[in-house]
């Protein structure tokens, strides 16, 4: 019952002109039931009239996805995970971290989400006694269990992201508009950023708008922000250039004085 369940919702997609392409975006992002969604919407555009199929063509006929080819054994991981969850059988995985360490995880499987061309698992990790997110490419050794967990009704994984992000404020405060303007890359990066993307509430061809508290702002934003160097810039709020302004002149006073005292070393040696 899963795939179908998931098969309706990208074919809900296709509902919207900009998602006409759902079906190549699950193939290419590994989903592994792609052959049965293939033939479901076979079987829908049989049923189209004429006028519906050109309509159709002519909304898709220009658009295709470039995917990444994916191995196998992802689309093998992806069923058995979704299976589980289904089941509400509990696994065991070998899992590797991002710094390379390697251990054993016992998960309670509760949905899977595709996100930054990334396969994830939230689970239930009996290690850690908490709900957690899992990149699917780095599980090796998926074995499922006798065990069984009650897995809530209607769970999200999309909203799991959601509410993990909120929760990762610094702290509550006023709540502050930040307006950029930079190059479409540079824009991109933002919206795509773990934290960042759900705190968005407006985006343009040359500009983005977030929103988020104040302490979240003052800790985060002016060091993420100066890694972009001249491709970003703060239309507002005027705290946040300053703050970013401020951390600039640190710097440049510090490479000015190591400058300054290399070239008197050199010329104290020189002598």
């Amino acid at each position: 019952m899963a795939k179908w369940d998931n098969m309706l919702a990208i074919l809900w997609m296709l509902r919207s002109r900009s998602k006409m392409t759902a079906a190549e975006i699950a193939e290419g992002a590994g989903y592994p039931d792609t052959a049965d969604l293939q033939r479901a919407l076979g079987k829908i555009r049989q049923r189209m009239n004429e006028a519906q199929r050109g309509g159709l063509q002519r909304l898709t006929g220009s658009l295709e996805v470039i995917a990444p080819a994916q191995g196998p054994s992802l689309a093998d991981r992806l069923r058995r995970l979704e299976e589980a969850a289904q089941a509400g059988c509990t696994v065991r995985v070998t899992y590797q971290k991002e710094s390379g360490e390697v251990n054993e995880r016992k998960l309670d499987p509760h949905g899977l989400a595709y996100r930054n061309h990334h396969w994830y698992a939230v689970a239930y990790c009996h290690q850690a006694g908490e709900l957690r997110t899992f990149r699917v490419d780095r599980m090796t050794d998926l074995r499922e269990t006798e065990e069984r967990f009650a897995r809530p009704e209607r769970f999200s994984a999309a909203e799991f992201f959601r509410v993990q992000s909120d929760e990762r404020r610094e702290a509550d405060g006023p709540i502050v508009r930040i307006c950029l303007e930079g190059d479409a890359d540079s824009l991109d990066a933002v919206c795509r950023h773990w934290h960042l993307q759900h705190m968005v509430t407006g985006r343009g061809d040359r500009e983005v708008c977030l929103e988020m508290d104040e302490p979240t702002m003052d800790k985060y934003m002016p060091v993420y922000l100066m890694t972009f160097g001249t491709r970003l810039r703060v239309v507002r709020p005027e705290r946040l250039k300053r703050q970013i302004a401020e951390r600039a002149r640190r710097i440049m006073e510090f490479h000015a004085d190591l400058t300054d005292s290399g070239c008197r070393a050199f010329c104290i040696i020189s002598f």
